[in-house]
């Protein structure tokens, strides 16, 4: 690992960033992306600023990645061995 890398925190993006919401509702006015996010069933606000704000956790799971909520499939030799060493 480099040295810089090392010195930047580590941050992710919480929310979508303007060219992402574009390619999802391929609107760009604010007020049509929007609507085309509430049709898509996501949420959304529009900010002070005129721009929309998407959080990445209100995008279905389908969409975000969930590497730490992927199912796992359980070691069953493990668990009989479990069962059968305590029974």
């Amino acid at each position: 690992m480099i040295l810089s890398q090392l010195s930047e925190p580590m941050m992710t993006n919480i929310c979508l960033s303007v060219s992402e919401i574009s390619e999802i509702t391929n609107r760009t006015r604010p007020s049509a992306q929007i609507r085309a996010l509430r049709e898509l069933k996501i949420e959304a606000k529009l900010r002070p600023d005129n721009t929309v704000l998407v959080y990445r956790r209100h995008l279905p799971a389908t969409v975000r990645e969930r590497k730490d909520d992927r199912l796992e499939t359980p070691d069953f030799d493990a668990l009989v061995a479990h069962i059968t060493h305590v029974a």
